[in-house]
């Protein structure tokens, strides 16, 4: 009888044992994933390969108080894809710009929502692709997305920066997949000027 109540005992221990083994067996396996012939962990973004590299750009980042200049944002495709939305969040200075005259490029539909808002220093604009099969875009394809008008009111040095939804968690730029959709990842560069007098 006591034999059984040690058998009793102890197979839910082992049980346990043998559990929590395999699981730090499979979690030190997933850190220490490594490409052949290197010794180093692969990082996330090498697995992760971005599908578009975002750049906001303007033809000089040197602006004057009271002139116009536009802004320009544009995704270059990394891998062929086809897309079933598109939200861009643009941050910049609502203090130091005046935003007008938004256009978009001539591969977009009407976006659903377009908008710069001064409250939350935000350029935004939603694009929702109505075809079934999305829009289609080739690898290494220059996506023109949204121009808009800037005119500086104050000097300084400040930066239009593509949002990722950190500091504004419902202000997320994405690319969403048409097959899958997945939200799709990418890179982005933030476009800084000088403004004088």
């Amino acid at each position: 009888m006591n034999q059984n109540k040690f058998i009793k005992y102890i197979v839910p221990v082992v049980a346990v044992l043998v559990l929590f083994e395999s699981v730090v067996l499979i979690s030190n396996l997933a850190k220490n994933k490594t490409d052949p012939g290197r010794m180093e962990p692969v990082t996330e973004e090498e697995v992760m390969e971005a599908a578009f590299d975002l750049a906001v750009k303007t033809e000089t980042d040197e602006m004057v108080i009271g002139n116009e200049s536009v802004v320009e944002v544009e995704a270059m495709t990394v891998t062929e894809r086809s897309l079933d939305s598109v939200n861009v969040y643009v941050k910049y200075n609502p203090a130091a710009f005046d935003i007008t005259g938004m256009t978009f490029g001539e591969r977009m539909p009407e976006p659903t929502f377009a908008k710069a808002s001064d409250v939350k220093g935000m350029v935004v604009v939603n694009f929702l692709i109505s075809q079934q099969e999305g829009l289609r875009v080739e690898a290494g394809e220059n996506l023109a997305l949204v121009k808009f008008t800037v005119v500086p009111k104050m000097t300084g040095k400040y930066e239009f920066e593509i949002s990722s939804g950190e500091e504004q968690k419902e202000s997320v730029t994405m690319f969403v997949e048409n097959a899958t959709s997945e939200i799709l990842p990418f890179t982005s560069s933030k476009l800084t000027v000088n403004v004088g007098r």
